[in-house]
């Protein structure tokens, strides 16, 4: 079963770039979600920082690089390359 993590870390005090402040937690709802409709052997879940905060919200299949800069578009696309590898 392949698994993928999203950060979702917030820094409100620093004022530095964080995923969870460029709305990670909506994007991980959405992959969940796409998960289930297409019943996909996966999973996603939160994470912590990932250390790549100025190029969030960031995923990562694990074992495959980081998907940087992830928003909505990048989400149905992951979702379609998941479906496509399960199909094959």
């Amino acid at each position: 079963m392949l698994e993928i993590i999203v950060c979702t870390n917030h820094r409100p005090v620093s004022g530095q770039p964080s995923c969870g402040a460029r709305g990670s937690e909506a994007l991980l709802a959405l992959l969940c979600a796409g998960i289930e409709a297409r019943q996909l052997n996966c999973r996603a879940r939160a994470s912590v920082c990932l250390g790549h905060c100025e190029k969030g919200p960031n995923v990562r299949v694990l074992g495959q690089p980081f998907q940087h800069g992830m928003n909505e578009a990048g989400i149905e696309h992951l979702l379609d390359e998941l479906a496509e590898h399960q199909q094959n």
